[in-house]
């Protein structure tokens, strides 16, 4: 699946592109497809290096992915 990540701290010219492994949800757990996603302040400055001590393995490659649901079966999702 393609992902926007980033693999060092920076400015937006850090981000890019790439193809990544579909994360393969467990039993009990459902993926997710996401067709946008927002970006906050804090997500720029943890990007950008600020909150480095907060988040050091923030920058991983495939972290907080998403991608098509899945798990073996169909799910029914209904709001308690």
């Amino acid at each position: 699946m393609e992902s926007i990540v980033y693999e060092e701290f920076g400015g937006p010219d850090v981000l890019h592109l790439a193809e990544v492994d579909a994360p393969r949800p467990g039993p009990g757990q459902v993926r997710v497809a996401v067709r946008a996603a927002g970006v906050n302040p804090l997500d720029h400055k943890i990007r950008s290096g600020r909150m480095e001590a907060a988040f050091p393995t923030h920058t991983r490659r495939g972290a907080g992915r998403g991608g098509r649901r899945g798990g073996g079966g169909r799910h029914r999702l209904r709001p308690r």
